[in-house]
């Protein structure tokens, strides 16, 4: 058996880090009041702090790269649409619309919350009669 190095393992590259944790684009940001990103739902922070009583949404699926660090004494949550139901022929009711979020920080501290919570699926639509001929 060859006897182990005693060297310390490399330091991670900045391309891995990169390909972990986005390219900080979106730069460094705090949140202090709610704010929907709608479906600007792809961003790459280099710090991200979301204050107390604040809630970051995007639409799903939300994805939040941090290089750095995320502050999260907030809440992170996914948008979520209602699921619909065949319409015209008087179809079942529609699947349920899933809620799902991504978070991946090189950091995490706070004591947020990051939810992801699906929609109810809605009724079918009535049934429409056609008149022959027409």
């Amino acid at each position: 058996m060859a006897p182990r190095s005693l060297r310390p393992e490399p330091v991670v590259s900045a391309s891995r880090i990169r390909a972990y944790y986005g390219t900080a684009a979106d730069s460094t940001v705090t949140y202090s009041s709610t704010t929907d990103l709608g479906a600007d739902n792809f961003k790459q922070y280099n710090d991200l702090t979301i204050n107390a009583g604040v809630v970051l949404s995007g639409n799903f699926p939300f994805i939040v790269f941090v290089r750095g660090t995320l502050t999260l004494n907030g809440t992170i949550s996914a948008n979520t649409d209602q699921g619909g139901g065949a319409g015209g022929g008087g179809g079942g009711a529609g699947g349920a619309a899933a809620g799902t979020v991504f978070v991946f920080a090189r950091n995490i501290t706070g004591t947020g919350t990051i939810r992801a919570n699906g929609a109810v699926g809605s009724a079918g639509g009535a049934p429409t009669a056609a008149t022959a001929g027409s």
